[in-house]
């Protein structure tokens, strides 16, 4: 057997092989043998049992996993998920610190499942997501062996597994023959493993319903919050101490079982966190328990994994540059939000702003209900509420609550396309001081009812967004479509076409504000969506900000609204790598005048697409804007700042 930094190299140890060199929590032996028992496993088993790659491949996956599981646990038992950093001062208070380092298979088995992205082990090799194909499903393989372990009490496992390699060696093995091998070692029931766990995405989620008393007995009622088979294990504690432990099987949405009085002061399901469970923050329930006492609050200094055993409460300083007018605003953000996606997450994070001296911030809540094996994979409903500057010494105040419908094909999880039903209503109140330096508002306090439709294919060589858009206020209602397609050809050039067509259904308001009008160049935002730095601005740097919406135009013409509608065409075509040439041309109409035509062009330097890149005006209705006056004022800048953008760069990869 040979094993070499090769076949390494095409199955690391994620996780370890993330790390810089300077950076080495693991002993360098620790780091040594499990490199080395990796890779020897995958070419031992691969080479001794032959399945089909496509369909059985969990199954070598499941016992290379499992062994390194066990290989842990008999030799590093005392190992931490953060190895040396685990010791560290401000480290160690975190939970992340507590557990071992075998918790990492079901931290990143899990970071899919929350996600509603995990598939059957059962699933095409070749229909696998890659972060699927790589890591979780390899890790819900080796889990779901550990988990039988522990629930075969009457064998060894090990030894099973060691006996059907012997017997199976260079044969071709299906699922089938391991199911049958297995239960001719066991009495107990193995149906809920293969039917279950290996064949679909149906999820380990149990819960203590409630604790009832009998003379000399406790009744404890556990739920299983899913439809399947599969068991769990019920402790019995006092304080810390084991005084009774047992296996519940065949819980159909509930089952009660009987446990002598015996001075027990709660009962824990899978106290020693062997199942991969969906939710293991409903695990655990005192007799005689109420809400805080059953699971107190425990707060702590940012994010970090979940422990079941609290209420975790989060806070976070903030440091952040949101608009000119605010600046730099510090304060706290208090939040419930872990490594791992939540269903509830909610975020309170006041915050003063130093430039205008101003306690502002911003609150939200949201619930997000899965939905598995169905195109309409979640719903999201939240809302939200934020209190920031819009220009000098004027604040606006918003409340939005949502609803969001997302779409996806579930025979297809490979696929980027997902497609989108918000619906919102969008409250804006606006408060204007003595020092304003902004013009009059035309527009009082307003309210708009908005529905959207959003397809989209991200793809990186054809990408392309569909959306349609439907906004019904007191004054107005106004509807638009916009579509964008990129072709990222052969030989790395770009073409890019998007185009946007929007008209108002009704239109009272005042024919002299602009304020809710559709906008070739920079559109007014009455939504409060998009990240302006300077949204008031008129002149300076901050008002060159450029975000691709509405009409899409680069120069900032003469007349660049439009209160009855507007249709617009954006061209992008790449000259020599990141430089590239852009045309726009635009027909809108304003009421009682007639229909204007306008157009653009010039060069875009595209740095990071989406992220950086500059407009150099060249030639447009204006003229040939290169001689003209203060041309540095012309050149437009798209950028962000917003770090959760920024992460969309790096998921890229995986997702």
């Amino acid at each position: 057997l040979v094993v070499s930094q090769v076949e390494y190299s095409k199955s690391p140890l994620y996780g370890l092989n993330q790390l810089p060199d300077f950076l080495r929590p693991f002993p360098d032996s620790f780091q040594y043998e499990l490199k080395l028992l990796k890779t020897a496993l995958n070419k031992y088993i691969d080479n001794l049992i032959l399945v089909n790659p496509r369909k059985d491949y969990w199954l070598n996956d499941g016992l290379q996993i499992y062994l390194m599981i066990k290989y842990v646990e008999d030799n590093y038992p005392d190992m931490k998920l953060l190895g040396t950093l685990a010791n560290v001062w401000g480290l160690r208070a975190f939970h992340a610190a507590d557990v071992n380092f075998n918790f990492q298979y079901y931290l990143y088995f899990m970071e899919m499942a929350r996600k509603n992205r995990d598939q059957p082990l059962t699933t095409s090799k070749d229909s696998l997501i890659k972060f699927n194909e790589s890591i979780a499903g390899k890790y819900k393989a080796g889990l779901g062996l550990n988990y039988l372990n522990e629930f075969t009490q009457d064998t060894d496992l090990l030894k099973s597994i060691k006996e059907f390699i012997e017997i199976h060696q260079l044969k071709t093995v299906s699922t089938v023959d391991f199911e049958v091998f297995l239960k001719s070692k066991t009495n107990k029931n193995l149906d809920w493993f293969f039917e279950d766990y290996i064949n679909t995405r149906k999820k380990l989620d149990f819960k203590i319903k409630r604790i009832e008393e009998t003379d000399d007995s406790l009744l404890v009622t556990i739920k299983n919050k899913r439809d399947n088979k599969m068991p769990v294990q019920l402790f019995a504690l006092n304080v810390d101490s084991v005084k009774h432990n047992l296996w519940v099987e065949n819980i159909k949405k509930t089952k009660t079982v009987a446990i002598a009085k015996d001075t027990i002061t709660k009962f824990v399901l899978d106290y020693n966190n062997i199942l991969p469970e969906f939710n293991q923050r409903d695990n655990w329930k005192s007799p005689n328990g109420f809400l805080f006492n059953n699971k107190p609050f425990q707060f702590r200094l940012f994010k970090d994994i979940e422990d079941p055993n609290y209420n975790q409460v989060f806070l976070m300083p903030l440091v952040e540059f949101n608009n000119i007018y605010d600046g730099l605003t510090l304060g706290t953000k208090v939040y419930n939000k872990t490594i791992l996606r939540k269903r509830l997450n909610y975020k309170f994070s006041p915050q003063y702003a130093t430039n205008s001296q101003t306690l502002t911030g911003s609150a939200s809540v949201f619930y997000t209900h899965n939905i598995e094996n169905r195109d309409l994979f979640n719903i999201t409903y939240g809302m939200a509420y934020a209190y920031r500057s819009f220009a000098q010494d004027a604040f606006f105040t918003l409340a939005r609550p949502s609803l969001v419908f997302s779409f996806r094909n579930d025979s297809d999880l490979r696929s980027d396309e997902t497609k989108g039903i918000v619906l919102q209503y969008v409250g804006i109140s606006r408060d204007v001081g003595a020092d304003a330096i902004i013009d009059q508002l035309d527009e009082p306090d307003y309210g708009v009812l908005n529905l959207r439709y959003v397809s989209s294919n991200p793809g990186i060589i054809n990408f392309s967004r569909f959306s349609t858009d439907l906004q019904i206020a007191n004054n107005f209602s106004k509807v638009s479509v916009n579509y964008e397609y990129r072709k990222l050809s052969k030989n790395n050039r770009n073409f890019n076409f998007r185009f946007f067509a929007g008209a108002f259904l009704k239109n009272n308001t005042d024919p002299t504000s602009n304020y809710f009008s559709f906008a070739l160049d920079r559109p007014t935002d009455y939504l409060f969506e998009l990240n302006y730095l300077g949204r008031s601005e008129d002149s300076g740097i901050f008002s060159q900000q450029i975000i691709i919406a509405e009409g899409g135009f680069k120069s900032q013409l003469d007349n660049p609204f439009a209160n009855q509608w507007m249709t617009t065409t954006n061209f992008v075509t790449s000259i020599w790598r990141y430089i590239q040439a852009y045309a726009d041309f635009g027909l809108y109409k304003n009421r009682n005048l007639n229909p204007s035509f306008v157009y653009d062009s010039g060069i875009r330097l595209n740095l990071v697409e989406d992220y950086f890149e500059l407009f150099f005006p060249v030639y447009s209705s204006l003229g040939w804007e290169v001689g003209q006056p203060n041309y540095d004022q012309r050149i437009r800048i798209k950028f962000t700042l917003d770090p959760q953008v920024l992460l969309g760069l790096f998921r890229r990869k995986w997702y």
